[in-house]
């Protein structure tokens, strides 16, 4: 849980959005679900503003100052020789041309020194959209900055207590290579997207709901009121009443019986190969079982081959059918055990895929 001291650190992926805090070694990492999110194009806004919405709250990261840097993976670049002004004009043209977005669409950031132009683009649609998301619930974005501005990082692996202070410590750095300004805000069609919500709990849509809810009370209410004034009385005039019978008392206990539900059962997913954002997925998978209480980690190797279950003896067989059979259809070799005294309902560990 990160505290209201300033300034966090965010890196943006094309899978995952990690946390960092500047002041301790805490990091939160936020997976994007494929149902959600397609490379770097949002399919569904209101489950992925929800996604964002629960995590900042689930780990109390509300109204925070914050840096935000680009990995590479979301990033489009290019290194041209400094000197003849055409030959660059063309080469940044060429350039610009091969990027799957319409230039409206990227933001482009040129920097240059005494022999090289470099040219580092983004998609401001993606981070953009995700920074506006942020500053609706409070934060602050001060300066969104690509990893390639940083020299002898490898963005490919979560960054340690040191790069996250050499990164905010590089007041330089951060500035020359800040890409947020107007020109980087989301386009107009992205923007009529993003649903619109309005502060406190009385929203519109939260109105509305609760008037249907209202309405459906009040029809059973005077439903029951109606039946009850016509309903047909026990006995006719002149006819003893019909007597009430007593009932024994049984002495065989009520069966206890033991339920097992999804949304309580605890869910751990390990990477066990290395592979980035396999963890993320596979939680993404046991989500859509119904699902919801699922932590996702790193396994204690990553060369693993074969995708491993351990379940808990709580777990009923046609569960555990259900998870082996999901996990079948992504992974080449998929085994099951149990174990007595489990941390945790289902262990995942993730091996090659198919």
């Amino acid at each position: 849980m990160f505290s209201s001291k300033p300034t966090l650190l965010i890196v943006l992926r094309a899978k995952s959005m990690e946390f960092y805090n500047g002041h301790d070694e805490e990091k939160e990492i936020l997976d994007f679900p494929p149902k959600v999110l397609k490379k770097d194009d949002i399919v569904d806004w209101e489950k992925f503003e929800l996604l964002i919405e629960e995590f900042i709250a689930r780990n109390s990261l509300r109204k925070q100052r914050a840096i935000m840097v680009l990995a590479k993976d979301i990033l489009f670049e290019k290194t041209i020789p400094n000197g003849d002004s055409a030959i660059e004009q063309a080469e940044t043209e060429k350039y610009l041309g091969k990027i799957p977005y319409e230039e409206k669409d990227i933001i482009t950031k040129r920097l240059k020194d005494e022999e090289n132009v470099y040219l580092v683009s983004a998609y401001k649609d993606f981070y953009g959209s995700i920074k506006y998301i942020l500053e609706k619930y409070g934060w602050t974005i001060e300066q969104v900055v690509p990893i390639t501005m940083f020299e002898d990082f490898d963005s490919d692996k979560t960054f340690d207590f040191a790069e996250v202070n050499l990164i905010l410590s590089n007041k330089d750095m951060l500035q020359i290579g800040d890409m947020s300004s107007d020109a980087d805000t989301i386009s107009p069609t992205r923007s009529r997207q993003i649903p619109k919500r309005e502060d406190g709990v009385f929203t519109v849509h939260n109105l509305l709901l609760l008037l249907g809810i209202a309405a459906v009370c009040a029809c059973i209410f005077f439903a029951i009121l109606y039946f009850k004034i016509i309903t047909l009385p026990t006995s006719l005039p002149g006819m003893p009443p019909t007597p009430t019978p007593t009932l024994l008392p049984t002495s065989t206990p009520t069966p206890e019986v033991s339920v097992f539900e999804k949304t309580s059962a605890s869910v751990s997913v390990l990477n066990g190969t290395g592979t980035p954002g396999q963890a993320g997925d596979v939680k993404a998978t046991i989500e859509g079982l119904g699902f919801s209480d699922i932590e996702t980690g790193n396994g204690k190797t990553n060369e693993n081959t074969t995708t491993s279950v351990i379940f808990s003896k709580d777990v009923p067989q046609s569960i555990r059918v259900e998870i082996i059979t999901a996990l079948e259809k992504t992974f080449s070799k998929v085994i099951s055990s149990e174990e007595e005294g489990a941390s945790v309902d289902i262990e995942i560990t993730t091996g090659e895929e198919k």
